[in-house]
C-alpha cells in the first residue's frame, strides 16, 4: 500500500472557490489540481526554468518614458501605449517563443482587454514583461493599463 501525506492549506473563501471551479472546469478534483499545480511549480524551481515568453529585458525606448512619467511628464499610460505597440508590430517579442506561440499570448491579451479584465492586463505585462514593470509603481498600475486599452483601441495590437 502507498503511503499518503497530508497538507493543510489556509486561504480566503473567495480562494477556495476559484481553485474548486478551476479544478471542475478541467474535470479534476480539488487534490488532484492542487498536486499538479504545485508539482509544476516545484519542477520550474528545481530545474530552474524561466517561463516561457519572457522578454529578458527593458527596450530603451520603454526606460526613457518610465523615467519622463516619473518626472510628471508623459505618464504611465503614454509609456504602456508605446510598449503595447512594440508588442503589435513584433519588435518586442521574447527570443524564447516561436512567432505563431507568441501570437497566441498576444491574443490572449487582447482577450483580457476584450473582457475588461484590468487585473488580468497587468498580470499578463507582468508575467512577459517583469522587468519592464518593475519600473511601473503600484499607483499607477491603472495608468498603464489604460495605455494598453488605448493602444488597443487604436489598433496597436492587432499585428
Amino acid at each position: 500500500m502507498v503511503e499518503k501525506a497530508s497538507v493543510l492549506l489556509r486561504m480566503l473563501p473567495e480562494q477556495k472557490v476559484e481553485i474548486e471551479t478551476a479544478a471542475a472546469t478541467l474535470g479534476q478534483s480539488v487534490t488532484k489540481f492542487l498536486t499538479d499545480a504545485a508539482l509544476r511549480r516545484a519542477h520550474q524551481v528545481k530545474t530552474r526554468q524561466r517561463p516561457r515568453g519572457v522578454h529578458g529585458g527593458v527596450p530603451a525606448f520603454f526606460r526613457a518614458c518610465c523615467a519622463e512619467a516619473a518626472l510628471g511628464g508623459g505618464g504611465y499610460a503614454n509609456a504602456a501605449w508605446h510598449l503595447a505597440n512594440a508588442i503589435g508590430n513584433g519588435t518586442e517579442s521574447p527570443y524564447d517563443v516561436e512567432e505563431d506561440e507568441w501570437r497566441d499570448e498576444i491574443e490572449s491579451l487582447v482577450e483580457l482587454i476584450s473582457n475588461e479584465d484590468t487585473v488580468g492586463i497587468w498580470g499578463w505585462f507582468k508575467r512577459h514583461y517583469p522587468k519592464c514593470m518593475k519600473l511601473v509603481p503600484t499607483r499607477r498600475r491603472e495608468q498603464f493599463v489604460e495605455g494598453v486599452l488605448q493602444a488597443h483601441e487604436h489598433g496597436r495590437l492587432d499585428g
